[in-house]
Protein backbone atom coordinates (compact mmCIF):
# COMPACT_ATOMS: atom_id res chain seq x y z
CA UNK A 1 0.00 0.00 0.00
CA UNK A 2 1.12 2.94 -0.80
CA UNK A 3 0.90 6.45 1.40
CA UNK A 4 -0.78 8.28 -1.22
CA UNK A 5 -3.80 5.48 -0.40
CA UNK A 6 -3.94 5.79 3.64
CA UNK A 7 -5.92 8.16 5.02
CA UNK A 8 -5.13 9.83 8.42
CA UNK A 9 -7.13 11.75 10.94
CA UNK A 10 -5.48 14.72 13.40
CA UNK A 11 -8.13 15.62 16.11
CA UNK A 12 -5.37 18.57 17.64
CA UNK A 13 -6.94 22.15 18.85
CA UNK A 14 -3.74 23.82 19.06
CA UNK A 15 -3.70 25.03 15.09
CA UNK A 16 0.02 25.38 14.41
CA UNK A 17 0.79 21.81 16.17
CA UNK A 18 -2.32 20.63 13.94
CA UNK A 19 -0.95 22.43 10.60
CA UNK A 20 2.82 21.22 11.57
CA UNK A 21 1.16 17.44 11.53
CA UNK A 22 -0.52 17.62 8.19
CA UNK A 23 2.34 19.32 6.75
CA UNK A 24 4.55 16.42 7.87
CA UNK A 25 2.15 13.95 7.27
CA UNK A 26 1.39 15.17 3.98
CA UNK A 27 4.63 15.55 2.85
CA UNK A 28 4.99 11.68 3.26
CA UNK A 29 2.53 11.08 0.82
CA UNK A 30 -0.56 10.87 2.96
CA UNK A 31 -4.20 11.90 2.56
CA UNK A 32 -4.73 13.76 6.16
CA UNK A 33 -7.86 15.04 7.38
CA UNK A 34 -8.27 17.13 10.39
CA UNK A 35 -10.33 19.02 12.86
CA UNK A 36 -10.11 21.06 15.77
CA UNK A 37 -12.29 20.12 18.57
CA UNK A 38 -13.56 16.62 20.11
CA UNK A 39 -17.21 17.94 19.03
CA UNK A 40 -17.07 17.57 15.64
CA UNK A 41 -14.37 14.63 15.94
CA UNK A 42 -16.63 11.68 16.07
CA UNK A 43 -18.81 12.36 12.76
CA UNK A 44 -15.56 14.06 10.96
CA UNK A 45 -14.08 10.67 11.76
CA UNK A 46 -17.50 8.84 10.44
CA UNK A 47 -17.60 10.97 7.31
CA UNK A 48 -13.17 10.28 6.25
CA UNK A 49 -13.37 6.33 7.78
CA UNK A 50 -9.47 6.97 8.31
CA UNK A 51 -6.64 3.99 8.17
CA UNK A 52 -5.25 5.94 11.55
CA UNK A 53 -6.37 8.41 14.09
CA UNK A 54 -4.17 10.96 15.85
CA UNK A 55 -5.70 12.40 18.64
CA UNK A 56 -4.75 14.60 21.09
CA UNK A 57 -6.23 13.63 24.63
CA UNK A 58 -6.77 17.24 25.86
CA UNK A 59 -9.60 19.10 23.28
CA UNK A 60 -12.29 21.61 23.79
CA UNK A 61 -15.87 19.91 24.59
CA UNK A 62 -15.19 16.21 24.30
CA UNK A 63 -11.87 14.69 25.18
CA UNK A 64 -9.35 12.47 23.24
CA UNK A 65 -10.03 9.79 25.72
CA UNK A 66 -14.04 10.08 25.47
CA UNK A 67 -13.54 9.93 21.35
CA UNK A 68 -11.48 7.03 21.65
CA UNK A 69 -14.06 4.71 24.29
CA UNK A 70 -16.97 6.59 22.26
CA UNK A 71 -15.06 4.58 19.27
CA UNK A 72 -14.74 1.47 20.52
CA UNK A 73 -18.15 1.68 21.84
CA UNK A 74 -19.38 1.21 18.66
CA UNK A 75 -17.11 -1.79 17.61
CA UNK A 76 -14.81 1.15 15.71
CA UNK A 77 -10.76 -0.84 15.02
CA UNK A 78 -9.32 2.14 13.94
CA UNK A 79 -5.75 2.25 15.08
CA UNK A 80 -5.45 5.50 18.00
CA UNK A 81 -2.58 7.21 18.41
CA UNK A 82 -3.21 9.41 21.30
CA UNK A 83 -1.11 12.48 21.77
CA UNK A 84 -0.57 15.48 24.50
CA UNK A 85 2.00 17.79 22.35
CA UNK A 86 4.65 15.77 21.41
CA UNK A 87 3.73 12.49 23.72
CA UNK A 88 1.87 9.48 22.82
CA UNK A 89 -0.08 6.83 24.88
CA UNK A 90 0.05 3.60 24.12
CA UNK A 91 -1.02 0.75 26.55
CA UNK A 92 -1.98 3.48 29.29
CA UNK A 93 1.01 4.66 30.00
CA UNK A 94 2.06 8.43 28.13
CA UNK A 95 5.15 8.13 26.09
CA UNK A 96 6.95 11.66 24.87
CA UNK A 97 8.42 11.14 21.56
CA UNK A 98 10.10 13.30 18.97
CA UNK A 99 8.41 14.40 15.53
CA UNK A 100 10.78 12.32 13.60
CA UNK A 101 10.06 9.30 16.44
CA UNK A 102 6.15 9.71 15.85
CA UNK A 103 6.21 10.09 12.33
CA UNK A 104 8.31 6.79 12.16
CA UNK A 105 5.85 5.10 14.24
CA UNK A 106 3.11 6.22 12.00
CA UNK A 107 4.62 4.94 9.10
CA UNK A 108 5.76 1.39 10.58
CA UNK A 109 2.19 0.94 12.32
CA UNK A 110 0.91 1.60 8.29
CA UNK A 111 3.10 -1.26 6.89
CA UNK A 112 2.55 -3.59 10.39
CA UNK A 113 3.46 -7.24 9.58
CA UNK A 114 5.74 -6.41 6.87
CA UNK A 115 9.58 -5.72 5.78
CA UNK A 116 10.45 -2.02 5.60
CA UNK A 117 13.48 -1.60 3.94
CA UNK A 118 16.31 1.09 5.75
CA UNK A 119 16.33 3.33 2.20
CA UNK A 120 12.49 3.39 2.39
CA UNK A 121 12.05 4.11 5.67
CA UNK A 122 14.90 7.04 5.36
CA UNK A 123 13.01 8.22 2.21
CA UNK A 124 9.65 8.45 3.84
CA UNK A 125 10.10 9.26 7.31
CA UNK A 126 13.67 11.16 6.49
CA UNK A 127 12.75 12.87 2.99
CA UNK A 128 13.70 12.62 -0.19
CA UNK A 129 16.54 14.78 0.06
CA UNK A 130 17.96 12.69 3.38
CA UNK A 131 22.11 12.31 2.30
CA UNK A 132 22.93 10.81 5.89
CA UNK A 133 23.90 7.17 6.92
CA UNK A 134 21.35 4.60 8.21
CA UNK A 135 22.65 5.25 11.21
CA UNK A 136 20.89 8.03 12.18
CA UNK A 137 17.56 5.66 12.04
CA UNK A 138 19.05 2.67 13.68
CA UNK A 139 19.13 5.44 16.34
CA UNK A 140 16.09 6.89 16.27
CA UNK A 141 14.88 3.14 16.16
CA UNK A 142 16.96 2.13 19.44
CA UNK A 143 15.13 5.25 21.00
CA UNK A 144 11.73 4.14 20.22
CA UNK A 145 12.25 0.67 21.31
CA UNK A 146 13.73 2.42 24.60
CA UNK A 147 10.37 4.54 25.03
CA UNK A 148 7.91 1.73 24.37
CA UNK A 149 9.73 -0.81 26.61
CA UNK A 150 11.27 -3.14 23.63
CA UNK A 151 14.54 -4.87 24.47
CA UNK A 152 17.05 -4.22 21.52
CA UNK A 153 18.38 -7.52 21.97
CA UNK A 154 15.78 -9.22 21.88
CA UNK A 155 12.83 -6.67 20.48
CA UNK A 156 8.89 -8.10 20.59
CA UNK A 157 7.18 -5.25 18.59
CA UNK A 158 10.03 -3.22 16.96
CA UNK A 159 12.10 -6.03 14.70
CA UNK A 160 15.60 -5.82 12.71
CA UNK A 161 15.30 -7.74 10.19
CA UNK A 162 19.21 -8.44 9.20
CA UNK A 163 20.86 -6.99 6.03
CA UNK A 164 17.05 -5.05 4.94
CA UNK A 165 15.22 -2.76 8.10
CA UNK A 166 12.77 -3.06 10.04
CA UNK A 167 9.24 -4.57 11.05
CA UNK A 168 6.89 -3.56 13.32
CA UNK A 169 4.40 -6.45 14.46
Amino acid sequence: MRNSEITLFVVKDDPSIRFGLEEVLRGAGYLVHSCADGADALQEIAAHLPDLLVLDVMLPGVSGYEIARQLRKTGCRIPILMLTAYEAVLGGSVIPLTPREMELLIFLHQHRGRVLSRDRILEVVWGVKYFGTTRALDQCVAQVRKKIGDDGRTPEFLLTVHGVGYKLV
